[in-house]
């Protein structure tokens, strides 16, 4: 059985970097994986909600954020990154 997941992705403000490590993030994401993408704080933080089953391990280390939350199904906050 495998759980699904939601996650929340936040960077730090760096408008001087183009394209802005978010937009990579969710090219990559929306590209290998789909789901949909909520912007909120500013839009400098975004909710996740991926379509199907957790994110590997190890694709944590091949993300831009600066830190990354994952909520499985019936379980609270974990941060991850």
């Amino acid at each position: 059985m495998s759980l699904d997941a939601n996650y929340i992705l936040s960077y730090y403000i760096n408008d001087y970097v183009y394209p802005p490590p978010m937009k990579k993030d969710i090219d990559y994401l929306r590209d290998k994986y789909g789901g949909s993408f909520l912007y909120f704080n500013n839009g400098y933080s975004i909710y996740w909600e991926k379509p199907k089953y957790t994110l590997p391990f190890h694709e944590y280390k091949e993300l831009f954020a600066d830190q990354i939350l994952e909520k499985k199904d019936c379980e609270l906050w974990e941060i991850v990154k």
